[in-house]
């Protein structure tokens, strides 16, 4: 290897690190206005449709809290899937740059796609929490919001499972 490619790796191992730091700060401000978005579908209810806590007048609105719920959930789940990929990206580089460890990837650990997995999971939780608060306030029916938060969980975890698992393999990684 010259000293071109080695620079040329450091710089991406560096990014790669730059990627895992950034994705994280991510999940939480999707987090954050994740829920955000779900309490100003809840005001707008509230604002522009008294009647909306009333399950008939409150579909447009509860079809609006479960989107928002959906989307949040979704991309907290895809940046988890970018912190991975990232991680294996890095720990890839470490074996070629030969440098021992690194505060975020351990050079000779396995790759570990639950590694941070429930900071995801514990968001993604906190998401179905307030969508099960949503529907409540337009349901009223305390078993139908916890299904609904229940379901949409379910859904999330699956698909941060899903998205991870599917993550794309580094070619000569070995």
């Amino acid at each position: 290897m010259n000293h071109d490619d080695a620079d040329n790796e450091r710089a991406l191992f560096q990014m790669a690190q730059s990627d895992i730091l950034w994705a994280k700060g991510q999940t939480w401000q999707a987090a954050n206005w994740g829920l955000l978005a779900q309490a100003a579908v809840v005001g707008m209810a509230r604002l522009f449709a008294p009647a909306a806590r009333r399950w008939p007048d409150s579909k447009l609105f509860l079809l609006m809290a479960v989107t928002v719920g959906l989307l949040s959930g979704w991309y907290i789940a895809r940046l988890y899937r970018d912190m991975v990929v990232s991680r294996d990206r890095a720990r890839w580089l470490m074996r070629a740059l030969s440098i021992d460890d690194h505060p975020t990837v351990v050079a000779n650990e396995p790759p570990d796609a639950t590694r941070g997995s429930m900071f995801s999971v514990v968001l993604i939780l906190i998401q179905a929490f307030g969508l099960g608060v949503a529907s409540y306030y337009y349901t009223s029916d305390a078993i139908c919001s916890f299904f609904v938060g229940l379901v949409t969980a379910s859904l999330h975890i699956v698909l941060l499972a899903w998205l991870v698992y599917r993550r794309p393999a580094l070619s000569n990684q070995e």
